[in-house]
This record gives C-alpha cells, structure tokens and sequence, in this order.
C-alpha cells in the first residue's frame, strides 16, 4: 500500500521563519504523518526531501530538522530523505 501526502511549503519572511510558521509547519507535518502511521498499520516509511527549499527559499537544515522531529513524533520507523539535486547544496 502507498499513502501519499502532499504539504503546502512555507515562504519564510525576510530569510526567517516565525513562531507561528514553525509551529504550524511541525503540527501539519505530524497529523499528516501521524495519519499515514496509523493507516499503515505503523509499517510506513517516509520519502521526502527539501520542501519549500526551492522556489519558497526555505532553509534545508531547518525543514530537514521539522520533518524528522514530525516523523519520529509520529511513529515513523523509516526515513528516506532524497536530495534531488546535490549540485545546489552549498
């Protein structure tokens, strides 16, 4: 079985992100996650990668960092982060 979960990413303002943006950005993450856990029986394995880190200008480590926090809130067993492009990784 496959879930597919598609987030909405964050612009930060001015190169940084609020309390608020952080807040909502992990909430999301870990009900999404949380959701596909428990409908998975707790055998999901998450792929992603840089969301938001784009045409949004997020910041890699940061949405790394939520994203992984969220996966292990939720139960996650499995994590495969995918960096699409290794040549923009400065």
């Amino acid at each position: 079985m496959s879930n597919i979960l598609a987030l909405s990413a964050l612009e930060p303002r001015y190169g940084r992100y609020t309390t608020g943006q952080i807040q909502g950005l992990f909430e999301t993450a870990l009900t999404g996650l949380r959701a596909i856990v428990l409908a998975s029986n707790g055998a999901a394995t998450l792929h992603t990668g840089h969301w938001g880190c784009g045409a949004f200008g997020g910041n890699k480590g940061f949405v790394a960092a939520v994203q992984l926090l969220a996966a292990g809130t939720a139960g996650v067993k499995e994590v495969c982060y995918w960096n699409c492009h290794p040549e923009l990784d400065r």
